[in-house]
């Protein structure tokens, strides 16, 4: 089996042969490989989940601001704030936005596809069908 053709990816997830699993148990180069994708995994995780409590920071922090108390800060200030609190609710609604067409798109696509046909709903059905092509004949 060439390296080319292991499915690294799936044998992390627990979906390799044993004819897989043998090869990269004896593959420097695959080894070498997974190391690489299991450390990459690693640093986006860490990322993802830092990423994760620094937002759920902002948001606390955001909505905790009452912008009608703000008086004594300076209007620019202020303004700075109400863009932020904004621009954060624009990014969740984008957000949820492309996720609904992402599954409403997922739902199309295979009813979309052209080799679906349609298929006659009784026996009448098909010798109509097939009348009307002898006459266009």
């Amino acid at each position: 089996m060439k390296c080319s053709e292991i499915d690294l990816i799936g044998y992390l997830d627990g979906n390799a042969t044993e004819e897989i699993k043998s090869h990269i148990q004896g593959c420097v180069k695959c080894i070498a490989e997974l190391e690489k994708i299991e450390n990459f995994i690693k640093v986006i995780t860490t990322r993802y989940a830092q990423g994760k409590i620094l937002e759920k920071e902002l948001d606390d922090t955001l909505s905790s601001i009452d912008m009608t108390t703000m008086d004594e800060l300076p209007p620019a200030l202020k303004q700075k704030v109400a863009e932020l609190k904004k621009n954060r609710l624009i990014e969740r609604v984008n957000a949820a936005v492309k996720k609904s067409v992402e599954i409403v798109n997922g739902i199309v696509a295979p009813l979309s596809n052209t080799e679906i046909h349609a298929m006659p709903a009784s026996p009448k059905d098909i010798t109509k069908t097939k009348k009307k092509s002898k006459k266009n004949q």
